[in-house]
């Protein structure tokens, strides 16, 4: 009777363990925190999360027609790291949704690049984000992030 118990109260434990890892691997997939980390830490890359955005500008929802002109980009800049705003969408809806890349350089990677910045900065030196949007080897949105540019390592 005390060995089905102990067995009982094992397998209890594993499973309990299984599952925190497995909402652990979730967490760390959706919010794509492995690749984030490898580029702040190995690459010196610092990238600001939807959270980061939303508290240092006032926010306003993405219009197309706006963000193509230039205009009030960075406040539309949480808009678009929502989840699902972009991602899996082809190459060319994105475009169309944001116009062509600026074609920034962002590694080796298949990327489209926007240049944001806050509406108070007097000069472009002197603050520079650049809204990156990886894309896999099907030409799908693979993440969104906006980088910032001049405070990196």
């Amino acid at each position: 009777m005390k060995t089905k118990t102990s067995l009982k109260l094992k397998f209890s434990l594993f499973a309990a363990a299984a599952a925190v890892l497995m909402v652990a691997y979730v967490v760390l997939a959706y919010y794509d925190i492995p690749y984030l980390a490898y580029n702040k830490y190995v690459r010196g890359q610092n990238f600001l999360n939807q959270g980061e955005v939303s508290t240092r500008w006032t926010q306003i929802p993405f219009d197309s027609e706006k963000f193509k002109k230039g205009e009030k980009r960075i406040q539309m800049t949480a808009d678009l790291l929502q989840p699902f705003r972009l991602l899996n969408k082809t190459r060319s809806e994105v475009e169309s949704l944001l116009g062509p890349s600026e074609g920034f350089e962002f590694h080796d990677e298949p990327n489209a690049t926007y240049r944001v910045f806050p509406d108070t900065v007097i000069s472009v030196a002197e603050v520079e984000y650049v809204l990156v949007i990886t894309f896999d080897e099907s030409g799908r949105c693979l993440r969104v992030l906006l980088w910032d540019f001049l405070h990196q390592k």
